[in-house]
């Protein structure tokens, strides 16, 4: 189906109310004969009738050529709303014929208050959450940011810094992977192995764990040694309690568990994982400070030595994997 326009014409007060046509009229027919006399013209009825109705047809066009740009105006607003919500789709218009039909489905003779309050309270949270994040640049979202990791790493495009930085909570009796994080992790392994080198992603991750007793399991060792041998990535190592020691030190809110950085463009904040809840941000100065966090830490003296006796041979599927029999 080919896409739809949304059209909404201005509605001018001389075009549309029929006293504004009537005021305009008779001060025509007011000024008209005043103008004559000022100038010592002397006209018949015939001619000063004449000249007011022409003069009123004059001013009729303009307020229609007028109407025209506004419409003309409208109508590009129109096209670019629908561009950003659904590259063009028309599902403002979709939405008008849902309500109409939801007007339609009535109880007792009225329509159903519990359909429309419900979808009515759903526009509401939409429009709640476009403002804030047209404001301030910031958007809350739960389970979103791994199902959708195209849309997201659609971010590094027209980067400068093509780098993902992020923090890697390793957790005691917890599995490294996720179904989610399993192909977000596989995206980005395949935007560091592009063939262009100007397509490429470097990866930087601070794996963050509890305790040093954690990198003796074969899991961990197989996610570290993966990343230490593997092109376009480099990683660190911190205990728990010296990076929560950075965020306070850095004067970062403490209800963020982790994040993820996109180049320059978009930063993610982990507020919780299950439910998957967090906050994109493009703000300029919080993602350069939180990169300047992330860098920081990658190179701090706190951060511990990298384990000898790592894999060096470890493949994408055993590194997606490693855990699998862990998390059944």
């Amino acid at each position: 189906m080919g896409q739809t326009e949304v059209f909404k014409v201005t509605q001018v007060p001389m075009l549309h109310n029929w006293r504004w046509q009537l005021f305009f009229a008779v001060i025509s027919a007011v000024v008209v004969p005043l103008g004559t006399t000022a100038m010592n013209w002397t006209s018949s009825l015939k001619e000063a009738l004449f000249v007011s109705v022409a003069s009123w047809l004059v001013g009729m066009i303009s307020q229609i050529a007028y109407s025209l740009h506004s419409f003309h105006v409208d109508r590009l607003e129109n096209k670019h709303f629908l561009d950003v919500i659904n590259e063009g789709d028309c599902l403002l218009l979709e939405l008008q014929s849902r309500f109409r039909d939801l007007a339609s489905r009535k109880l007792s003779g009225k329509p159903n208050r519990v359909f429309i309050d419900y979808c009515h309270r759903s526009l509401k949270n939409s429009l709640s959450v476009a403002r804030l994040a047209a404001q301030n640049g910031e958007l809350e979202v739960h389970d979103h940011h791994f199902e959708t990791i195209g849309t997201v790493l659609e971010a590094f495009e027209g980067c400068k810094d093509r780098t993902f930085r992020c923090v890697w909570l390793i957790e005691k009796d917890e599995a490294l992977f996720d179904k989610y994080w399993r192909e977000y992790m596989k995206s980005i392994v395949q935007l560091s192995q592009r063939k262009r080198q100007n397509e490429q992603v470097q990866v930087r991750i601070l794996f963050v764990l509890e305790d040093q007793e954690q990198l003796k399991r074969v899991p961990v060792k197989t996610v570290l040694g993966f990343v230490a041998t593997k092109k376009g990535f480099k990683f660190s190592l911190m205990l728990q309690k010296d990076y929560k020691s950075r965020l306070i030190d850095g004067n970062q809110d403490m209800q963020y568990l982790d994040f993820g950085i996109y180049g320059d463009h978009l930063l993610f904040r982990t507020k919780s994982y299950s439910p998957n809840i967090g906050v994109f941000s493009d703000n300029q100065t919080l993602i350069e400070t939180y990169r300047s966090l992330h860098n920081a830490a990658m190179d701090a003296a706190e951060t511990l030595s990298i384990p000898t006796g790592l894999p060096t041979e470890v493949s994408q599927d055993q590194f997606l994997l490693c855990d699998k029999e862990e998390e059944q």
